[in-house]
């Protein structure tokens, strides 16, 4: 599946496709990997509206997009949900 259709877009998009092989190889289920893999697209559109880069993701950082999120959603809106992704 492309970029596109993942909704991948922003300064992430580039490590898509290894970050989903990564969490294949881990061993993630196929519905872990795709939730894994939208949170990553969440982020990575949010650090695009922001002005930010990979090398600008900082707790400070995560903590300000967990904030915005929480007011959006009520699952994966804590640290523990981007450990994959941060790790």
């Amino acid at each position: 599946m492309d970029e596109r259709r993942r909704g991948m877009v922003g300064p992430l998009a580039p490590f898509w496709l290894g970050f989903r092989v990564e969490l294949t190889r881990l061993g993630f289920a196929s519905w872990s990997t795709d939730t894994q893999l939208s949170l990553m697209a969440d982020l990575s559109r949010w650090l695009d509206r922001q002005q930010l880069g990979p090398a600008d993701l900082s707790v400070a950082v995560v903590d300000r997009f967990l904030d915005v999120r929480r007011a959006t959603h009520v699952s994966l809106v804590s640290g523990r949900a981007l450990l994959p992704l941060l790790c």
